[in-house]
């Protein structure tokens, strides 16, 4: 059976033709952040053993509030937006540091990555919110 593979999505502000990230990275095309949705899971589900506001936080933004474009804006103010900014970057820290957080595939998850590529994935997450606090205006965050 062929499964068809969902996104997480986080657009940041800005200019399309400015870099979101220096250098490359597999899940950043221009101002747009895309992850695995099942990836993306794991990671919460990880953030949510260490850190339940921003794990809630970070599952509030992927999904989005309202719909503006065909893109989903959960705004949060920006000391909050700062915390998060913070946090992530503790939390990347962790995961590169840490184990992996799959030892071996499932249906749900067939792909095991290792830890500093969850902790990039975060990075990259992270840069569309310090670009969001940049320019005072909120990321667009959805899934298909």
């Amino acid at each position: 059976m062929l499964m068809v593979r969902q996104w997480q999505y986080f657009e940041a502000p800005g200019d399309v033709d400015t870099p979101l990230i220096e250098g490359m990275s597999p899940w950043v095309t221009e101002r747009l952040v895309m992850l695995p949705v099942e990836q993306w899971e794991l990671i919460l589900n990880w953030l949510k053993k260490h850190d339940r506001w921003t794990a809630e936080t970070l599952r509030k933004i992927s999904y989005g509030a309202y719909q503006e474009e065909d893109s989903y804006i959960t705004e949060i103010d920006q000391i909050e937006t700062s915390e998060l900014v913070r946090r992530l970057a503790t939390f990347a820290d962790l995961l590169e540091n840490g184990s992996d957080l799959l030892d071996a595939p499932t249906d749900e998850i067939p792909d095991v990555l290792a830890s500093e590529e969850h902790a990039r994935m975060l990075r990259n997450v992270s840069a569309a919110f310090n670009e969001s606090l940049v320019l005072k205006s909120p990321v667009k965050g959805w899934s298909d």
